[in-house]
């Protein structure tokens, strides 16, 4: 079962032609992985989640299709059928923390070694002390690190700063 080690906010950062410095932020957590993890879905309408230890995973998928060069993914269902999809298959957190509202919701991390997405859930970063708001539009928003950060870079702008 893979199990969260560690997260924090690491700020990313670039210059603008206008001299300003525009920042992005990512969760940046360390995992432990498996080889004896499964992940087991659950399927509601044309999405498919599921989730092993702090991690999860997910997909949309309407029909088989020739994208992602007939690239072929099969997955274990809760009930022990196998689904195999043909892309393309794709989603975002977004669209299934809204559609799974009675599971954990995911968030979206890099790894900090390769810096690859990966999704920890909600619960998993808060016991580590992380601490997120929810906006009106189902947005997890980390709270701790920006405030700080931009009392000390007042020249520095923040679009869309630390939407996850």
């Amino acid at each position: 079962m893979a199990k969260l080690l560690s997260a924090g906010l690491q700020l990313w950062g670039q210059r603008l032609d206008n001299g300003k410095n525009i920042y992005k932020s990512r969760i940046e957590v360390q995992v432990v992985r498996s080889a004896a993890e499964n992940f087991y879905y659950e399927k509601r309408g044309k999405l498919y989640r599921a989730q092993c230890g702090d991690v999860g995973n997910f997909y949309y998928y309407d029909k088989p299709g020739k994208g992602y060069y007939g690239a072929k993914q099969t997955i274990c269902m809760t009930d022990g059928t196998m689904v195999e999809m043909i892309g393309p298959f794709s989603s975002n957190a977004f669209v299934i923390n809204k559609a799974f509202e009675d599971r954990d919701p995911l968030i979206e991390c890099v790894t900090n070694k390769l810096h690859c997405v990966i999704y920890i859930t909600l619960t998993s970063l808060e016991n580590l002390g992380m601490r997120f708001e929810k906006t009106n539009d189902g947005i997890y928003l980390a709270d701790e690190y920006i405030d700080e950060y931009s009392k000390n870079h007042p020249d520095h702008i923040y679009p869309n700063v630390l939407k996850l």
